[in-house]
This record gives C-alpha cells, structure tokens and sequence, in this order.
C-alpha cells in the first residue's frame, strides 16, 4: 500500500482514488497540497571545515546529554 493510498483511506474527503490497472493509479487532490523539491545539492568541504563541524556537533551532543 503506498502514502497516497493510505492518505485516501485516512482522508477521502481530500484525497480521491480516480481510476487503477496494474501498472498504474490516478488520484484526486488539491493543487495546494502537491510540492516538488529541487534536487539535494552535494557540499564540499575542506578538512577544516569538517574538522570545525565534527567539534560543534561533540560539543552540541555532550550539551544535550548533560541536560
């Protein structure tokens, strides 16, 4: 069962299962409710620069286990 089927059984007043075959489905929805994100952009960082962030994260993860 994928998210939008139970999404369909969840809210039917706002997610509509139009037609099935086997090889694909059609729903209906609002517009406001459907996003598209933009593809995941690859870092490159210098040595320093990850050798700065893995000593703010010890230093944020020991804060957060003190309490």
């Amino acid at each position: 069962m994928t998210k939008l089927d139970k999404l369909c059984l969840k809210h039917p007043d706002t997610y509509q299962l139009k037609c099935a075959d086997e090889a694909s489905k059609t729903y209906i929805t609002d517009k406001t409710l459907i996003s598209f994100r933009s593809g995941v952009e690859k870092r490159e960082l210098t040595e320093a620069q990850k050798k700065t962030r893995a000593e703010s994260l010890k230093k944020a993860r020991n804060a957060k286990a003190l309490g």
